[in-house]
C-alpha cells in the first residue's frame, strides 16, 4: 500500500469515520465467526474414530496399537501419532510441533496442580477448624469423660 494514499482519521469526516468503523466491526465479527466455525469443525473431526486406513498408516509407521483400545483411536490421536512418525523420520517441523505440544501439556498440568492446591487452601480457610473438637476431647480427657456441669 502506498503511504501517500493513507488518510489519517483526523482528516476524515465524522460520517466517514463512522462508516469505516462500522465496516471494520462487521468484518471483525465475520472473521470471529469463521474462526469459531473452523474450531468447531476441527473438534468434530478430532472426535471421529480413526478409520482402518489411518490405523494401518500408524502400524506401517512403526506404532504398536495392540495395547490401545480401538475406541480411543480418533482423529486427534491419529494426528499426534502421525506427527510422531514424521518426527522419527526426520521432519523437523513435526518434531518442533510435538515438543511445543508436550511443553504445553506440562504447563497445563502444572497450572491445574497449582489451581487445585489453591482450592484446597481456600477450602481450609473457609471450613470451620477442628479446634473446638480438639478442645472438647481435651476437656473429656481431663474430666474422665464427664462434660456435664455439676448439679447444685
Amino acid at each position: 500500500m502506498n503511504e501517500k494514499n493513507l488518510i489519517p482519521n483526523s482528516e476524515r469526516t465524522p460520517e466517514d469515520r463512522k462508516e469505516r468503523a462500522s465496516k471494520m466491526g462487521r468484518a471483525s465479527g465475520a472473521s470471529r465467526r469463521r474462526k469459531k466455525t473452523i474450531l468447531q469443525i476441527m473438534d468434530a473431526l478430532d472426535r471421529l474414530p480413526l478409520n482402518e486406513i489411518g490405523k494401518n498408516d500408524l502400524k506401517r509407521g512403526g506404532l504398536d496399537l495392540t495395547e490401545v483400545d480401538p475406541d480411543d483411536l480418533n482423529g486427534a490421536y491419529g494426528i499426534v501419532a502421525g506427527m510422531y512418525i514424521a518426527a522419527r523420520r526426520g521432519n523437523q517441523k513435526a518434531f518442533e510441533s510435538l515438543a511445543r505440544y508436550r511443553d504445553q501439556q506440562r504447563k497445563d498440568r502444572l497450572e491445574i496442580e497449582k489451581l487445585q492446591a489453591e482450592i484446597r487452601k481456600l477450602k481450609q480457610e473457609i471450613e470451620p477448624s477442628n479446634d473446638n473438637d480438639q478442645v472438647m476431647e481435651f476437656i473429656k480427657a481431663m474430666t474422665n469423660g464427664d462434660t456435664e456441669p455439676e448439679a447444685d
